[in-house]
């Protein structure tokens, strides 16, 4: 029977071999896996933003009644979430190259 040393206390290679993945049987079993899943989650949640925030930007820029001040503001936030947007895309296509030259999927 094998055994490993953990934090100084003795492990059976038994026990070991029956801790199951607390992110279920199909879930990722390595670092790398753990971060693409994060990512797939955090990636989308940012477009959902992207949409609020453009539509709050319209719906500032159509409320204004000619304020310039509203007008600028709404402006100014529809070009910041545009801006956001590239960035989140292109951080989409960094995260997949990494990945794949990572693990090679």
């Amino acid at each position: 029977m094998a055994t490993a040393l953990f934090f100084g206390k003795s492990i059976n290679a038994a026990l070991i071999g029956s801790i199951t993945n607390p992110l279920g049987p199909n879930g990722p079993t390595t670092f790398w896996g753990v971060v693409a899943n994060g990512l797939n989650i955090i990636i989308p949640l940012t477009g959902i933003m992207f949409v609020a925030m453009f539509v709050y930007a319209g719906v500032t820029y159509i409320m204004s009644a000619g304020d310039a001040n509203k007008v600028k503001s709404a402006q100014a936030m529809m070009t910041n979430a545009l801006i956001g947007m590239v960035i989140v895309a292109f951080a989409f296509v960094v995260q997949a190259l990494v990945m794949k030259g990572v693990t090679g999927t």
